[in-house]
């Protein structure tokens, strides 16, 4: 199995009813998107479905080989929506992509996926906020300040000045930002401790700055997903099938505990929430924190996680 099918073919395997549910099929032909984050994981399945529902993507990573995959699927993608009819394509697919190496923690890397989006394509109607990392340093006792500074800088300080950046192009398109946090954002693990502060500042972040652009005519909206089985575990997994072993015990472990189907949801059903927030489905929506989680975070299920029964 190719590595980029690591996340796909793992999610889908979580319960046969679980398949992507989209009405229009069409919603983002002629649009522009940058996914940040996009060469595995949950970036990759919003990459490869806003592909295949007609727009341009943008997509970055800081692995060169995975994103040279990410855009031959997303070419694969894009045919398959043309072939079946679903999607009005406004562009030929060879001229739909294009991927940007480099760090995201790095201003330059953040100034060239803007500059460059806008000089491929020509303007920007949504940016997915995507990247981020959990490491296995999140204890309170376990946190260094480099572990600190790292966590703060990737899936904080990467989003804030991707969307200063975006903002003036978002505006002249009345776009909108969709930005990536997690259940643990309201919910307490002790074993995530930092983690969680950052995706508090996303939640914190989402709301300030959809007061901030709604005069502009710009949405911001979050999407907080529960754990779903990626490639974030593979600090714990040296080797793609320790990933997946890995993956499956979270998934086993965790996915009883949310109320409602009782399993982990798969990166479709992710993906189906935010393209919903970045379409014009949502044209009414903004300042919100979506949820993805089956009703875990209503219970507190994580609590059962907690440091002393792993």
């Amino acid at each position: 199995m190719a590595s980029g099918d690591f996340s796909k073919s793992l999610l889908d395997e979580n319960d046969s009813d679980s398949r992507a549910i989209t009405p229009n099929l069409s919603r983002f032909s002629g649009k522009v998107a940058i996914v940040t984050g996009s060469s595995s994981g949950l970036g990759e399945v919003v990459a490869l479905r806003l592909a295949r529902e007609g727009a341009c993507v943008t997509l970055t990573g800081r692995d060169k080989t995975r994103l040279a995959a990410m855009v031959s699927r997303c070419q694969a993608a894009a045919r398959d929506g043309e072939e079946s009819g679903d999607t009005k394509q406004e562009a030929d697919v060879t001229e739909r992509f294009l991927a940007v190496v480099g760090n995201l923690t790095a201003a330059e890397t953040r100034k060239r996926i803007v500059s460059q989006t806008i000089a491929t394509f020509g303007r920007l109607d949504v940016l997915v906020s995507n990247a981020g990392i959990f490491t296995t340093h999140n204890d309170l006792s376990e946190v260094s300040e480099e572990n600190f500074d790292e966590m703060i800088a990737t899936n904080v300080k990467t989003c804030f000045f991707m969307v200063q950046l975006a903002a003036p192009h978002l505006e002249q398109t009345k776009g909108n930002v969709v930005i990536v946090s997690s259940t643990l954002s309201v919910m307490n693990w002790p074993a995530a401790v930092l983690y969680s502060l950052s995706k508090a500042a996303l939640d914190k972040l989402t709301f300030t700055f959809a007061l901030t652009l709604a005069p502009k005519g710009v949405r911001v909206n979050g999407v907080n997903p529960s754990f779903i089985p990626t490639r974030v575990i593979r600090e714990w997994a040296k080797s793609e099938e320790a990933e997946r072993e890995t993956a499956h015990g979270f998934a086993a472990a965790i996915g009883p505990l949310h109320p409602l189907h009782g399993r982990c949801a798969t990166a479709d059903e992710f993906a189906d929430t935010v393209l919903f927030a970045a379409s014009d489905e949502a044209r009414y929506v903004t300042g919100q924190r979506i949820v993805c989680d089956a009703g875990a975070h209503l219970v507190g299920a994580f609590s059962a996680l907690s440091a002393g029964s792993e």
